[in-house]
């Protein structure tokens, strides 16, 4: 249910900025993950964001690419804010640093959309991160 509350409010903003992520966070650890995306400058997987840490039990909606220029950043670079839906896109992520792995949008640069991972949280359990693209310029992550 909670999946299709948030499947909802992606298509509704997605419908008004036409580029929308959320990531979705179902576990009582804490999840830290970077964005890869594009947009009229920066081909498939050219940008890649700073640390976003996801605390358990949230979600973090993000409206379009260039709504992560100022924070956390794309690592040196700006997405650029005209185009629109029709040049912005997300790509994937990497979650949990070393622990972790790459997942996103098959069309792009990744080679899966799901990954199990070890979590460094206490106590030591699994997190699944599972990547949803609801539109070409959609998505949802969601880590459980």
């Amino acid at each position: 249910m909670k999946k299709l509350i948030l499947a909802a409010s992606l298509l509704a903003l997605g419908a008004q900025a036409k580029a929308a992520l959320f990531l979705n966070n179902n576990t009582n650890c804490t999840v830290i993950v970077q964005v890869y995306a594009h947009d009229l400058n920066h081909g498939i997987c050219g940008l890649l964001s700073g640390r976003i840490v996801v605390p358990p039990m949230t979600a973090l909606p993000f409206n379009n690419v260039a709504s992560l220029n100022t924070n956390p950043g794309w690592m040196g670079q700006t997405a650029v804010t005209t185009g629109g839906a029709a040049v912005w896109g997300w790509d994937g992520i990497t979650f949990n640093g070393a622990n972790g792995g790459p997942i996103g949008n098959l069309t792009a640069c990744f080679t899966t959309d799901n990954l199990t991972v070890p979590n460094g949280c206490i106590p030591v359990a699994n997190v699944t991160a599972t990547w949803t693209s609801i539109s070409s310029t959609a998505a949802i992550v969601d880590f459980n």
